[in-house]
């Protein structure tokens, strides 16, 4: 039975997953490092205070999904 989209993802995070990259966390590339526990939906505030945070430090956030909740990562730069 294929399932819509949206039923892999919580929804309250919709268009926060549409604005940053974002990955299935099983599916996490090797230069994302995750920095945050899960958030759930009533933590909204949460996860955008966490993006800001690394936008404003010049890290590129990424969204790791599971179907109840979200998680904050960025890329890792490569070492030279």
């Amino acid at each position: 039975m294929e399932r819509p989209a949206s039923y892999n993802r919580p929804a309250s995070f919709e268009s926060l997953l549409k604005s940053y990259d974002h990955f299935h966390k099983r599916q996490c590339p090797a230069d994302v490092e995750i920095l945050t526990e899960a958030c759930y939906p009533g933590e909204l505030s949460t996860v955008l205070t966490f993006i800001e945070e690394q936008k404003s430090a010049n890290r590129t956030p990424v969204l790791l999904y599971t179907r109840k909740a979200v998680y904050v990562g960025v890329r890792r730069v490569p070492k030279r």
